[in-house]
């Protein structure tokens, strides 16, 4: 899905975020919170901030249980009347790193998925692709974008309502963002091999073989 996204044929380019990619997805989650709150009320913020009910949220879409090791939920919660719904996490930092950030975007409608991409992707991004639980994930990576290396990556398969994208970022830093530090972050979370929420973990492989066998 994410090879047809971000063309630039038409010689205007992309349209960027400029909250992204001008002082990077810390100020995302402060801004949505000042303006949801002054049309929504302190209620939604109270919701989007309780670190349970986002990953709950979260999970009717995309499976987890609890985020990895050192990361947090900042908030999350449905955007109004946008068909979008956003989740900021905070992650660990190491010796010489930048903290790392994602930001999950559920998006209602594929029109409006490709707008979020094509605001969200780097300007200068290349293609790049890594296998995470039998999937081949697709998306563009930037190691000297604003607001520190990114990667804008689709777990949604073509066709899938809602899309999901994830984009991460070591902030201010231009550190690789290795294939490993996606794979231990991605262990947490059900994306393959057919798509969000169709990963079986392997003792259940292991008992269905058994039970397979046995009938026999």
């Amino acid at each position: 899905m994410a090879d047809d996204w971000g063309s630039t044929e038409s010689g205007g380019g992309k349209k960027r975020n400029p909250v992204l990619w001008g002082c990077g997805l810390g100020c995302l989650g402060l801004l949505i919170i000042v303006g949801v709150l002054g049309f929504m009320g302190v209620g939604w913020v109270k919701d989007a901030l309780n670190p349970e009910r986002s990953l709950d949220r979260l999970a009717t879409n995309l499976p987890v249980e609890e985020l990895p090791e050192g990361w947090t939920m900042m908030l999350g919660n449905e955007i109004p009347f946008m068909g979008l719904e956003v989740f900021i996490m905070h992650g660990p930092s190491g010796e010489d790193k930048g903290h790392m950030l994602a930001s999950f975007f559920v998006v209602s409608e594929e029109e409006k998925a490709r707008g979020e991409w094509d605001k969200t992707a780097p300007d200068r991004g290349d293609d790049r692709s890594i296998e995470i639980q039998g999937r081949v994930l697709e998306g563009e990576y930037d190691a000297n974008a604003g607001g520190g290396a990114s990667f804008l990556l689709m777990l949604s398969e073509d066709g899938d309502i809602p899309v999901i994208m994830v984009h991460i970022q070591r902030q201010n830093s231009s550190e690789e963002i290795t294939d490993e530090e996606l794979r231990i972050f991605f262990d947490s979370f059900s994306i393959g091999p057919e798509g969000p929420g169709s990963l079986i973990e392997p003792e259940q492989a292991d008992k269905d073989t058994d039970v397979d066998t046995d009938e026999r």
